[in-house]
């Protein structure tokens, strides 16, 4: 597929820019600045790959992209998924590309998602499987919650108000890793048995190709917005998400959250 092709080339070349953008500014701004920087770095290579290529999407991102053209499909866009990561030196953040068919998330039908420090590339085609680097992937068999290594968003969430913490006592492996995009990949992969994020704080193009590449490699989820199902891609905000490798794990964790 032609859209493939562009998008790993493009998400090597918003690689490259990152990591020079953080090694010219390191040191001489503050963090949150830098933050800002390596972001419009990564954008930049994106916005210009695609008037070269002449390849016309309705962009979303948080980076002020303009509508290319007059294409019905979207372009579903995170330059970096995990900047703090990032210019702290944390190994863990990603590049996301999503491609859609329409304004829902059930038409997302191409994903991309690059994992920046060690340069890894996992991307679905709908109804063809997920891969890795070439090589296609598939999730866990694990069935049980109490044997799974599960990612659990908990940033800013408040005991005895948020129901993410009535699964700790289950968890033997919790882990909290900071890239929405890429820790769906690893549960695509079966690096990760879960993916847990019920905060409604999430924006789609964190989770846009990620959800796409875990349903390819067999996996389950449930993704809502602001508490309903119908997911609209132009409203953004309100995301929440659990992303799991089998029926039987996600019908225990919905039992425990009580959202069953």
């Amino acid at each position: 597929m032609e859209v493939l092709r562009h998008l790993i080339k493009v998400t090597e070349l918003m690689r490259k820019a990152i990591f020079e953008e953080k090694e010219k500014w390191l040191g001489y701004v503050d963090i949150k600045e830098l933050e800002h920087k390596v972001d419009n770095a990564s954008a930049d290579v994106l916005k210009k790959y695609l008037d070269d290529n002449n390849l016309r999407f309705r962009v979303i991102s948080e980076e002020g992209f303009k509508d290319q053209g007059p294409s019905g499909e979207l372009l579903i866009v995170d330059p970096i998924d995990g900047t703090r990561n990032f210019v702290k030196g944390v190994p863990f953040s990603s590049i996301s590309i999503a491609v859609a068919k329409s304004d829902t998330m059930d038409s997302v039908y191409l994903g991309v998602v690059r994992d920046i420090f060690r340069n890894d590339v996992y991307w679905a085609i709908k109804g063809e499987g997920a891969y890795k680097n070439g090589v296609k992937i598939n999730v866990s068999r694990i069935k049980k919650v109490y044997k799974a290594q599960i990612s659990l968003s908990i940033t800013l969430s408040r005991c005895g108000a948020s129901p993410i913490h009535n699964l700790l006592p289950y968890i033997p492996f919790p882990r909290y890793l900071g890239s929405a995009a890429l820790e769906t990949c690893f549960v695509g992969e079966g690096v990760l048995d879960g993916y847990v994020d019920i905060r409604d704080k999430l924006r789609v193009f964190d989770i846009a190709a990620g959800q796409l590449i875990v349903k390819e490699a067999g996996g389950k989820i449930i993704i809502w917005q602001n508490r309903k199902k119908e997911i609209s891609l132009s409203s953004v905000h309100g995301i929440s998400i659990i992303a799991v490798s089998t029926p039987h794990l996600l019908e225990a964790i919905m039992d425990i959250l009580r959202l069953s």
